[in-house]
């Protein structure tokens, strides 16, 4: 960007210490999509010459962000790529003025509204007015705005376009927002038009409305019809025998199919019936009429839609569902939800802001801590209890209907051989077609058609469906939104420049890779002809795309390169000292980046990329480690995981939209709005707030539409409030062998006794199940503590668990404070004389037929944190046996100095050589026992086929044969959670934190004003802090019905005490403040500094005597002066200290400033955020 602030143009490296969060990125992404197409005309702030390459560009802003009618604004521009000199320029530069009537300013400044819908009311003509002092290819533009007395108000701005032989650049508050609604809504028309084209809900609803067609509304009477016919030779009779054959006849063994068909029948006469098809029916019309937005205006829309569907509502039409509704209903008859809809409507209708914002975070803070989420999960537990339990008997028709059609045999047969179902026969199908189930048929088609048409269709009906579902899936139409889907894709990437991309170690490939050596490896033993078996895969990082730039980039195109790798082995060897990457242009110019090892961080590297020009181009990247192969894999090491992100160190275009929205808009009041209050007050003294609304021409205005709203604005409370959210101290647990294992709390907060619960760690750190691990603890401790500070469960874990039934487990330490505050804190960690991380792994040996290589390592269990890795004691391994299966068993003592790679690691290293068996086909079971001090003993076994490999086994089951094997992924199984802790606030805690945090709507009122144009309100200050006082006032103009808006603020500090100037009159006051008279005319004098409510403590006052300097309304007096500062500590008791002060300059401005402090008049960052006393 060109500075506006003295930092040269926009090559320049500015707002580096910009911190930019993904969190607010996706916010303001968010946001846009409520906004409406602003300008049409495609403008940008730059303008290329294609054959040339020069470029033109330009930055916009005003200065005047607040102003009134009658007043003048100053617009400024700084221009780069102009013509001609500032004598003589031959570039133009105007200002379009532009009103947003559609926006209001508390909308703008409260909640971050992008202006929409302008309409240009006037042009100015701008003038150059100096090279800019960094750089003075820049020049700087100046004009002018008076805002009409006419005008109406509200919020203004300008698009400011500079034109240069025939090239324009232009800069305004809405071209960025306007680009991306653009893409947005390309997006979403593609998608629209593809959905209107392929929909298949309403062909999907009509297979449902045929089986439901059957039942010609008495589905009561269709099953007695089915089930029930009386007589010899009747239904009832029929479908008994064919129901008991399926679960008595052993030739059938279709026990899931008759259990099916029972279900069937009673669910459908039963009210889940109507539930269920209301429910369908219902989604397949709601899906069909669904208002796709094709426009961001349309998302209103769409809200109204959404909320118009009530999943609650169709979930308790269902049986069993009752305790649920009953506490669904007692929550929406709560206060607190009907203080959420309140603010919410107050939100949507631009009401009450403040309050409402406050009030919205305040219930739903209360509601998300009160019984209603704990009766609606008990009302929903109670429901799913059943399918939980697998207690088949007590589900309700629906949950059996789901149920035993989950437990079916299914065949499915592909006759054309087109990848698509042509049959699927369940087992009820199979049933129905034995002896029994013809006999029951062919009732049913003599006697009663209508259900033996119900039974074929509901045959047919998962083929129609899938029919259905293909064409809609296979329909050409969706490859039109997948290409949009993917460019608004790639130009969001673009617009935000900054990439996350992360690459890990392909296990599942490994093993693939390995079965298909395996399979093509003959006699050979598995192995290929290159013995290279270290498994290395080499880093490429997929999504490392291009990144292109637009003309709309205000900012040259810098980024920052940072690249991890874990899983290697030595910091020294393994890690090399930089790596290359190589960023290409569109003109093919290559730029090499290096991207060096940060000595303080050994697995980081950090490379810069700076582009030439802000002119549009494409950059294509290397990839930086695609011939990377560390040294230590030799040895067996893994690099298992790679990251290479990509940051902008310049704002992205998303990220610069705020500030580029905010640079060329204002405000404007058509009304006056004078808020008086006064600007320091005490605490617990009431204050009153009074505004004015006027005019030039009327004067005081009555009937006046008055929004008044008071914030405080406490930092000093900020540490204190958080605090409330979170235990007060922190919890260490102590382990060591044998059975010592007590956690220390070091606090005082916690009430009645710290609990435990010791229970077996269930999975790895990459969330794979480890629930029959034999290395996780498997008990159970549920400890009640007996102790506030702490809890010792080493005598329950010695008496009840021997050293040898240990394992790794996760503690749960659970508090509750004074206020209410529910706290735990959760470590993952092996209990005391647990061994270590084990891990057996093989591979075949390619280059000797028969050879197998076993490899068992030990490694501390850890856990990462910021700092590094901690680690955990273990106990040792006292030796090693392995049973190879074929008669022979070898027998190690592993040596645990044997440290390999890194810190509480080692490795012990077998290899077997088979005999040739006649078969070429025989298989091995090898068994390897780790066995510990204590007794403790972990078994890994593997299955080893001569000329096929090691055997694993896919998830239906199925054997396959891979080169190699291993018990456990190493870095995900020895690797552990970091320690966690957590919290759940009670009601009394989020009001505390609502009301004494840092920042609270004490009120917001609307009123009307009265003959003299006043509203007021009246403020008790509970805290110290700032009170700012915010009021817009709306007025309709007789003349023309137009709204008028005016906006006016003021704030008061609050504080405990009060302090001052004791022995200087006060002649007046200007702006609330008061005018002291010096009465000397000496040029020292000694005053008096006295302050009031604040002598029980240590306190730091601060005085500034500042001398204003009026020497361009008085040029024709010359005096100096300069400012002084002065500290003065008040002792506990002391209320006034004399300061001498020494009058350079006819006026001058003096403040104070009073903090808590210690004797030497040191404050903490709390005390100085909270000043006892301002003057």
């Amino acid at each position: 960007m060109i500075s506006k602030y003295g930092d040269g143009y926009l090559y320049d490296l500015i707002f580096k210490s910009v911190m930019r969060k993904a969190a607010n990125l996706l916010i303001f992404l968010m946001f846009t999509l409520s906004l409406q197409p602003i300008i049409a005309d495609s403008v940008a702030p730059n303008d290329e010459n294609t054959q040339t390459g020069e470029i033109i560009s330009i930055d916009a802003f005003i200065t005047t962000k607040f102003t009134s009618v009658g007043d003048t604004i100053e617009i400024f521009a700084n221009t780069k790529g102009h013509s001609g000199t500032l004598s003589n320029p031959s570039t133009i530069v105007t200002a379009d003025i532009l009103h947003f009537p559609d926006n209001d300013p508390l909308g703008i400044i409260v909640q971050g509204e992008t202006p929409q819908n302008p309409v240009a009311i006037d042009t100015v003509v701008m003038q150059p007015l100096e090279y800019h002092e960094d750089d003075n290819s820049i020049m700087i533009w100046e004009g002018s705005y008076t805002v009409p007395i006419n005008s109406l108000g509200g919020v203004y701005g300008a698009s400011i376009t500079m034109e240069d032989n025939g090239r324009f650049a232009t800069d305004n508050p809405t071209q960025i927002p306007d680009k991306l609604i653009s893409e947005i809504e390309q997006l979403l028309q593609t998608i629209d038009d593809t959905w209107d084209n392929a929909n298949p809900t309403m062909d999907m609803k009509a297979v449902f409305d045929n089986l439901d067609s059957h039942g010609g509304g008495d589905w009561p009477g269709f099953v007695d019809d089915a089930t029930r016919g009386t007589g010899l030779g009747g239904s009832a009779q029929l479908w008994n025998n064919m129901i008991s054959a399926g679960y008595n006849n052993p030739a059938y063994d279709m026990n899931e199919g008759a259990k099916f068909l029972e279900a069937l029948m009673e669910f459908l006469e039963s009210t889940d019936l109507d539930a269920g098809m209301a429910f369908l029916t219902g989604l397949f019309v709601y899906g069909d009429e669904f208002p796709l937005p094709r426009s961001v205006n349309d998302f209103d829309q769409v809200a109204d839609y959404i909320s118009s569907f009530d999943p609650i509502e169709n979930f308790t039409r269902f049986a069993g569902t009752e305790d649920f509704s009953v506490a669904y209903d007692a929550m929406l008859g709560s206060n607190e939800w009907q203080a959420v809809e309140q603010a919410l409507d107050n939100l949507a209708n631009n009401t009450m802001i403040f309050e409402s914002f406050q009030t919205l975070l305040h219930n739903v803070a209360l509601l998300s801590v009160s019984t209603h989420p704990d009766a609606l999960i008990a009302g929903f537990e109670a429901w799913v209890e059943p399918l939980a339990n697998g207690d088949y008997d007590s589900m309700t028709p629906f949950q059996k209907l789901v149920v035993s059609w989950s437990e079916m045999d299914v065949t499915i047969q592909d006759l054309d051989g087109d990848d698509f179902p042509d049959s699927i026969v369940w087992e009820y199908e199979l049933l129905l077609n034995t002896t029994e189930g013809l006999q029951w048929q062919a009732k049913m088609e003599t006697d009663y058609q209508y259900i033996a048409d119900g039974f074929e269709d509901f045959n047919e009906f998962d083929i129609e469906l899938l029919t259905i579902l293909r064409d809609t899936i296979e329909d050409p139409l969706w490859e039109n939104a997948g290409e949009a889907l993917q460019d608004f894709g790639e130009w969001a990437a673009n617009a935000t420049v900054s990439r996350d991309l992360e690459w890990e170690y392909d296990w599942e490939s490994e093993e693939e890779d390995d079965s298909a050596e395996g399979d093509d490896s003959g006699g050979d033993g598995g192995g290929g002809d290159d013995g290279d078996s270290d498994r290395h895969q080499y880093v490429i990082f997929d999504d490392l795309n291009t990144l292109q730039t637009f003309e709309l980039n205000k900012y040259i195109l810098d980024i920052g390169f940072e690249l991890r790798l874990h899983g290697l082995w030595d910091q020294n060897t393994d890690y090399p000292d930089d790596f290359n990457i190589t960023v290409t242009d569109s003109d093919g110019d290559i730029s090499n980046v290096l991207l060096v090892r940060n000595p303080n961080d050994w697995q980081a590297y950090f490379g810069r990329f700076t582009a030439d020009d802000i002119g549009v181009d494409t950059y294509t990247f290397s990839q930086p480690l695609e011939t990377f192969r560390p040294p230590c894999v030799d040895d067996g090491c893994t690099l298992e995981r790679a990251e290479l992100r990509i940051e902008t160190l310049q704002p992205s275009l998303i990220e610069s939209m705020p500030l580029e929205v905010m640079d060329e808009i204002f405000m404007v009041s058509a009304v006056g709005v004078i808020v008086d209050q006064d600007e320091t007050v005490l605490i617990d003294q009431p204050y009153e707030v009074e505004s004015t609304t006027y005019d030039a021409v009327d004067g005081a205005l009555f009937g006046a539409n008055v929004d008044t709203a008071v914030l405080r604005l406490s930092p000093g409370l900020g540490a204190s409030a958080i605090s409330t959210l979170s235990a007060e101290g922190g919890l260490t647990i102590t382990s060591s062998e044998p059975s010592t294992l007590v956690a220390d709390y070091d606090a005082s907060d916690a009430i009645d006794v710290l609990s435990v619960i010791v229970e077996p760690r269930s999975e790895d750190s990459e969330g794979r199940d480890l629930s029959d691990d034999q290395a996780s603890f498997s008990g159970n401790i549920d400890y009640s503590g007996d102790s506030t500070t702490g809890w010792d469960l080493s005598s329950t874990l010695g008496g009840q668990y021997s050293q040898s039934d240990r394992g790794v487990a996760v503690i749960t330490t659970n508090g509750e404070n004074a206020e209410g505050l529910q706290f735990s804190f959760i470590n993952e960690m092996p209990l005391p004389s647990t061994p270590p991380c084990t891990i057996s792994r093989g591979e075949e040996r390619g280059w000797v037929a028969n050879e197998i290589h076993l490899n068992m390592v030990y490694q501390d269990y850890y856990y990462e944190t910021d700092q590094g890795r901690y680690y955990f004691d273990p106990t040792e391994a006292t030796s090693i046996s392995i049973d190879w299966g074929d008669g022979q068993t070898t027998e190690v003592t592993p040596d645990p100095s044997a440290i390999s790679g890194m810190e509480g690691r080692y490795e012990v290293e077998e290899t077997h050589t088979y005999a040739a068996s006649p078969s070429g086909q025989e298989s091995y079971n090898i068994v390897i026992d780790h066995e510990f001090e204590h007794g403790t003993h972990y078994y890994h076994s593997a299955v080893w086929k001569e000329n096929h490999g090691f055997e694993h086994y896919d998830d239906d089951g199925n054997a396959h044969y891979d080169s190699s094997f291993q018990s456990n992924e190493e870095g995900s199984y020895c690797r552990l959670s970091e320690p966690e802790t957590s919290a759940l606030p009670s009601p009394p805690i989020i009001n505390e934190f609502i009301t004494n945090g840092p920042f609270e709507v004490m009120t917001q009122q609307l009123g009307t004003s009265d003959a003299d144009g006043k509203t007021s309100l009246t403020i008790t200050p509970p805290h110290a802090g700032a009170y700012v006082s915010i009021v817009q006032s709306e007025i309709i103009r007789a003349v023309d019905g137009e709204t008028l808006t005016g906006i006016g603020l003021n704030f008061g500090i609050a504080t405990q005490g009060s302090i001052g100037v004791a022995n200087l009159d006060i002649i007046d006051h200007f702006s609330g403040l008061p005018v002291y008279a010096a009465n000397t005319s000496q040029s020292t004098q000694s005053v008096i500094i006295e302050a009031s409510g604040i002598s029980d403590t240590h306190h730091k006052a601060i005085i500034g005597h500042i001398p204003l300097d009026l020497s361009i309304a008085f040029d024709d007096v010359d005096w100096s002066a300069e400012p002084s500062i002065q500290d003065v500590i008040f002792n506990p008791g002391e209320t006034s200290r004399s300061i001498e002060l020494t009058h350079g300059a006819p006026l001058s401005l003096i403040g104070i400033f009073t903090t808590e402090s210690d004797s030497n008049g040191e404050s903490s960052i709390d005390q100085t955020l909270t000043p006892l006393a301002v003057h």
